[in-house]
């Protein structure tokens, strides 16, 4: 799931993400999620949302520079 960040302050959107996620988790499948920000710079985003951030592993990817 790219750009997560987008759905911080949009209840409906939320609610269908956590819905999605736990589906997904409960089915044992893999859930890569990426943003521009780091979690905790995501404001307006529901704890129960940000607890799923905070569960997992977490990577900041950079370009390369050669």
């Amino acid at each position: 799931i790219d750009y997560i960040h987008y759905i911080s302050g949009r209840e409906e959107t939320m609610e269908e993400f956590f819905r999605l996620f736990n589906i997904l988790y409960s089915n044992n499948k893999q859930i890569i999620m990426a943003s521009d920000l780091e979690p905790q710079k995501i404001h307006n985003l529901e704890e129960r949302i940000y607890s799923i951030f905070k569960r997992g592993l977490i990577l900041k990817i950079e370009k390369r520079e050669d």
